[in-house]
């Protein structure tokens, strides 16, 4: 009797383990990245055009009504991190009838300095984004904050961010 419940305590907690999604770190040479997601997350690469830049996204959708993305870009040579963050929060603000907080300092574990940018709407938490820029490469990573700013799953995800090896080489405004 004792053997079958250590038997049915097993095989509870398998399935237990089953229905949850594992973190896991995707990597992206090509890019100069890796980045934790909780499932495989679908792919968008372009090709540069003398219309477009080069552009490289990798988006999960989860169940859990959160969305996590990283979108990289080869930026003009006259943008800044500085032009780049006011740009792309009066944007996204505007387009979501929303408000754009003041942007932080964060960096990477390589110690890459990067912007954080919190919006909200009607005075509820939407989304964090971040951006980092990595010599003319602009890293943004963005995070749905539909359980508060606070939510240990976006911290998770925002810090997971490494700048890899063949990464262009840094050349960040502090």
């Amino acid at each position: 009797m004792r053997a079958f419940r250590c038997l049915t305590l097993a095989a509870a907690l398998a399935l237990a383990a089953c229905g949850r999604s594992a973190d896991q770190r995707y990597d992206y040479p090509a890019w100069g990245f890796s980045v934790v997601f909780p499932a495989p997350p679908r792919l968008i690469e372009a090709a540069a055009t003398p219309q477009h830049v080069a552009s490289f996204e990798a988006k999960v959708d989860s169940d859990e009504r959160l969305i996590k993305q990283v979108i990289v870009v080869d930026t003009a040579p006259d943008e800044t991190l500085e032009s780049i963050t006011q740009d792309h929060a009066a944007h996204y603000a505007a387009a979501m009838s929303g408000a754009a907080a003041a942007a932080t300092v964060v960096a990477t574990p390589e110690g890459v300095v990067g912007r954080e940018v919190r919006f909200s709407s009607g005075g509820d938490p939407v989304f964090i984004s971040r951006y980092f820029l990595v010599g003319r490469r602009l890293y943004e990573l963005d995070a749905s904050a539909v359980d508060g700013f606070d939510d240990p799953r976006l911290a998770s995800f925002l810090n997971s961010l490494r700048i890899t090896g063949s990464a262009p080489a840094a050349a960040n405004a502090a």
